[in-house]
């Protein structure tokens, strides 16, 4: 290694200036030595100085700071050390770490060739571990490969892999908004209760009360869509069951029509208690009618009940008519499947029963009658 020659200047505060006569080292006469550049270790300097390194201390005494073949270390006054970098370039805080900036506080994990994680350590094998993979932040469990939390930036969705307790203060609560003014709320309440609502107006309560299990409160209906309902397939079945769905409930009011299979005829002009209510495929309808008007009944060859709420499934014999008058002695009939209607019919007793034939009514004049039929239909 060739040798260069650094003049060096004497007076009254000595200093060393390079080749280009540029102060390199000042010494003033405190013997307090200024550096003008930094100053390099090489790694022979450093094995020259052993384990003991090369320290520097601050001029109060408080900060030290060693070099050696171990790494680098900031020491305080007792010599316990705060933080260290080892030879493999690992490094190492002893105690807390606070970040400040003065355009905001930031710590930044910068990918290299590999995606950027931090690991928290607690007990044996309690360790955190977060991770960023593409668009994903996820928080593991020790070895990194079992998901705790993982956060998507593009898409903004949080996935939990285990259960999320939120605190059971009465106060609390979930509220999964819409962007705008709109939320759906979920707290839980004192008596092992659980709300559900919008807009801080709670409709549904769950309860553990051994009375109320599910309470809807100011006003609210269950709704169900066309087609479902209540399930009832848990329970135990009579027979061979064909299905235990609960699907459907209506009610409201019906006008009978006095025709045929071939002329919905004439309504009743007064009806009382003209009710009828459907529960699943059930349909039962009541009421006391008159006036039906037999002018307005001018073909057709069977005389009929028509105009029901739904049309019967099969031939059945529900509908009683009572309390009648002029309706060719009929006391009741079956339905016909196509029609919402069912034919009238005399006699059985003993013997078939014949059909209330439009020949043999009057084709004038009125008739009445109470009428209840209980039938089911097809949906």
């Amino acid at each position: 290694m060739a040798l260069t020659e650094i003049p060096i200047e004497l007076s009254s505060t000595p200093s060393i200036v390079d080749g280009g006569n540029a102060t390199a080292i000042t010494i003033d006469s405190s013997e307090n030595v200024t550096f003008a550049g930094p100053i390099l270790l090489t790694a022979g300097a450093l094995a020259a100085a052993g384990n003991a390194g090369l320290s520097h201390r601050s001029a109060d005494n408080k900060v030290y700071l060693q070099a050696g073949t171990g790494g680098f270390n900031i020491l305080d006054d007792q010599q316990n050390t705060h933080f260290s970098i080892d030879s493999g370039g690992a490094a190492t805080f002893s105690g807390s770490v606070a970040i400040s900036n003065s355009s905001g506080d930031t710590l930044t994990l910068t990918k290299s060739t590999t995606e950027p994680s931090l690991r928290i350590e607690g007990d044996s094998n309690k360790d955190f571990v977060i991770t960023v993979s593409g668009e994903l932040l996820t928080f593991t469990q020790n070895d990194g490969a079992t998901d705790i939390l993982t956060l998507d930036h593009d898409t903004k969705a949080a996935v939990f892999a285990g259960n999320v307790t939120i605190n059971t203060d009465a106060n609390s609560s979930l509220s999964i908004a819409d962007g705008g003014t709109n939320a759906i709320m979920i707290k839980a309440a004192a008596g092992d209760e659980l709300y559900m609502g919008a807009n801080n107006t709670y409709a549904i309560r769950i309860l553990n009360d051994g009375t109320n299990n599910v309470v809807l409160d100011n006003g609210s209906n269950l709704v169900f869509a066309s087609g479902h309902g209540i399930d009832f397939s848990a329970s135990t079945n009579y027979g061979s069951s064909s299905s235990e769905l609960l699907d459907d409930y209506e009610e409201g009011t019906w006008t009978p029509y006095l025709g045929t299979e071939t002329q919905l005829g004439s309504p009743a002009s007064t009806n009382y208690n003209n009710k009828y209510v459907k529960v699943g495929r059930l349909v039962k309808c009541t009421g006391w009618f008159n006036t039906f008007n037999y002018a307005n009944v001018t073909s057709g060859t069977y005389m009929m009940i028509r105009n029901l709420p739904f049309p019967p499934e099969m031939h059945d014999t529900g509908m009683r008519f009572s309390y009648a008058s002029n309706i060719g002695n009929s006391t009741y009939g079956y339905g016909h499947t196509a029609l919402s209607a069912y034919y009238m019919l005399i006699g059985g007793t003993n013997g078939s029963p014949s059909h209330y034939n439009r020949s043999a009514a009057p084709t004038s004049g009125t008739a009445y009658s109470m009428i209840t039929v209980t039938y089911y239909t097809a949906s």
